[in-house]
């Protein structure tokens, strides 16, 4: 099986709503999905053999020498694959290319299984922001902040 990122298009945006909402308790809205194609963000989606088989998605915010995940998301049928492994390495070769020095993101605090792929793939618990998330019904949860230094040449 070949796993491949593109770009986003407008298009795509059913499919991946339907993976968010299937991945997520809490998921991103619609409208919060399509600002994403703002120029600001890189958003893509991850295909799995063909480039209409999408299978997830990832939003990245580039700012200056440095990148922040925004959004990563496998639908939950293709989840425990390792394919949330392989778009972070393809996030390393994007960085290595657009030579963006720090990498960051936000992980719930609940969730235990990001954590230990984002720990195993360099990333460092740098600091825990307090009632970060939506937790449903009125209630919030904390998010950890993560970075990860990538080598300069």
């Amino acid at each position: 099986m070949t796993l491949f990122l593109r770009k986003a298009v407008k298009s795509d945006l059913q499919v991946i709503l339907e993976n968010e909402q299937a991945a997520y308790p809490i998921p991103w809205t619609p409208t919060m999905l399509s600002d994403s194609f703002a120029e600001q963000y890189q958003f893509f989606v991850v295909c799995l053999n063909q480039p209409q088989e999408v299978i997830g998605h990832m939003i990245l915010q580039p700012i200056l020498d440095e990148c922040h995940l925004l959004n990563i998301c496998i639908r939950p049928s293709a989840q425990g694959r390792g394919f949330g492994k392989q778009v972070l390495q393809k996030w390393f070769e994007l960085a290595e290319q657009q030579q963006w020095t720090t990498l960051w993101l936000e992980v719930r605090e609940s969730n235990q299984v990001a954590q230990s792929l984002y720990s195993s793939m360099g990333f460092e618990h740098i600091a825990t922001r307090k009632d970060y998330y939506s937790a449903g019904e009125g209630k919030r949860e904390a998010g950890w902040l993560m970075s990860k230094l990538m080598h300069s040449s």
